[in-house]
């Protein structure tokens, strides 16, 4: 598996435990060169 795939991978995993804990994202993004974020539901925000 190259890094690409591990990263989409891990990508996937993380956003399934952020939903899993009531999170909403609103989109994520992958093309950073140090890995990448999600964005919450502003609503969510503290």
């Amino acid at each position: 598996m190259n890094s690409m795939a591990k990263k989409q991978l891990l990508f996937q995993e993380i956003a399934a435990k952020l939903q899993q804990q009531g999170f909403g994202i609103e989109k994520q993004d992958q093309t950073r060169l140090w890995g990448g974020f999600f964005v919450i539901d502003e609503i969510q925000a503290q």
